[in-house]
């Protein structure tokens, strides 16, 4: 998984990655040119408290950014859902030409993924 801050932040995933998030449900990356660790967490459901933080969220997705004060950790803590995870890793179009998208807002900033099956 590859992590960088163009628009928004945007996620880019490649088929090892869906293996892997697949069988560990987590995936882990640097935010590029950043110190801020993205966490990518493949959960059953998005708990009601998460969702009412992030109204302007799509279903099936949450972001929160964890700030640890007096040190210098800093990282994105992203939900998807199983049923998100499969839809973005399993497109209509071919896995490899057209890839599978999925965007958000967030009250961060706006998100995207992007998946390509090779």
């Amino acid at each position: 998984m590859r992590a960088c801050r163009s628009t928004g932040i945007s996620l880019t995933l490649l088929k090892k990655d869906k293996e892997e998030g697949e069988k560990k449900k987590r995936l882990e990356c640097m935010l590029q040119d950043e110190k801020i660790k993205v966490v990518l967490n493949i959960v059953d459901r998005i708990a009601e408290n998460m969702r009412r933080r992030g109204i302007l969220e799509e279903p099936g997705f949450h972001i929160e950014r964890k700030r640890r004060y007096g040190k210098k950790e800093n990282r994105y803590e992203i939900y998807l859902t199983k049923e998100r995870f499969k839809k973005l890793t399993n497109p209509d179009g071919h896995p490899v030409v057209d890839g599978g998208f999925f965007v958000s807002r967030s009250m961060y900033d706006r998100i995207s993924f992007n998946y390509y099956g090779h």
